[in-house]
């Protein structure tokens, strides 16, 4: 990619073409947090970031850091609002639901599905001490 075209030429010389790919700069990994939705036709760039619990709006295009719990939309992605309260995404990044086993998950859907916060801290966190991508499970 240091020559005047970005053509890649080297497609035409099999040798050449094994090391191609080295020559061409490195991308940003782009991060989907866990419980995230995401919208028809929407767009993460490379080098996004979406926290936990993210819903994005159909067609945005995200880039940048998103907060957990977020809904954005739009191009380039803004926040329109926040899911829950400071304290009630803490607590949903501290029991880390998601990385329940199935019969733990089975017994909460109710809570998990009317966003009863309060009733799944009864459900404490997954039994073996798990890193999530946002803070840590409680053994």
């Amino acid at each position: 990619m240091d020559g005047i075209s970005t053509y890649p030429f080297a497609i035409y010389d099999p040798a050449r073409f094994a090391t191609y790919r080295a020559t061409l700069p490195r991308g940003k990994d782009t991060i989907i947090g866990n419980d995230c939705w995401i919208g028809r036709e929407a767009m993460l760039m490379p080098g996004a970031k979406l926290g936990n619990g993210v819903i994005v709006g159909a067609r945005s295009v995200v880039n940048g850091t998103i907060p957990d719990y977020a809904i954005i939309a739009g191009n380039s992605a803004k926040v329109i609002r926040m899911r829950f309260s400071d304290d009630q995404i803490a607590e949903l990044n501290r029991i880390c639901w998601w990385d329940w086993d199935d019969e733990k998950i089975s017994a909460a859907t109710e809570a998990i599905e009317a966003a009863d916060i309060e009733n799944s801290r009864n459900f404490n966190c997954h039994p073996k001490n798990h890193q999530g991508s946002r803070g840590s499970c409680e053994q």
